[in-house]
């Protein structure tokens, strides 16, 4: 065989090769299921029933709150900030502020009666998810700015919209 007709014939096998890998791919990437996009109405839902510890107050006069849950009823204002995504792993970083709509029973600093004030947390959240089963599962809440205030007027946050 003349070398050209040699080369003709590995380049026609590369070539078939190559598209085959390509065809192979696109069919993978179609077969796979997309993962949904992680919301700031997905972020309300799976935070509810986790909870942050130590979270300092903002005045800097009070004792941290040891442990906040996060509830169904509270009111919540979510701004997604950054997405590390991981493969089925993903950390979101948010902004968030949250209002106890019922009051938190407090005693302020130095004082020996208890007082019901509504409180606010405000601040940065690191939310570490997993994509398992066709769904984003909220792994874990990590406090990285969030504070609380105690005030008797705080301004009504939007109510999340029905899931």
């Amino acid at each position: 065989m003349s070398r050209i007709k040699l080369l003709s014939l590995a380049l026609l096998v590369l070539a078939s090769v190559t598209s085959s890998a390509s065809a192979q791919q696109r069919r993978a990437a179609a077969s796979s299921p997309s993962r949904p996009e992680i919301t700031t109405q997905l972020i309300r839902a799976t935070i509810n029933g986790k909870s942050i510890r130590d979270v300092p107050p903002a005045s800097g006069n009070d004792r941290p709150i040891t442990n906040w849950q996060f509830r169904d009823d509270e009111l919540k204002e979510v701004d997604i900030l950054e997405r590390v995504p991981g493969g089925n792993k993903t950390a979101i970083v948010i902004n968030m502020k949250t209002a106890d709509p019922v009051g938190t029973i407090y005693r302020p600093a130095g004082f020996n009666t208890s007082a019901e004030l509504p409180t606010q947390l405000d601040g940065r959240l690191r939310l570490n998810y997993e994509f398992v089963t066709g769904e984003w599962v909220l792994l874990s809440v990590e406090n990285l700015t969030m504070k609380f205030s105690h005030t008797q007027f705080h301004r009504r946050l939007p109510t999340p919209s029905p899931r």
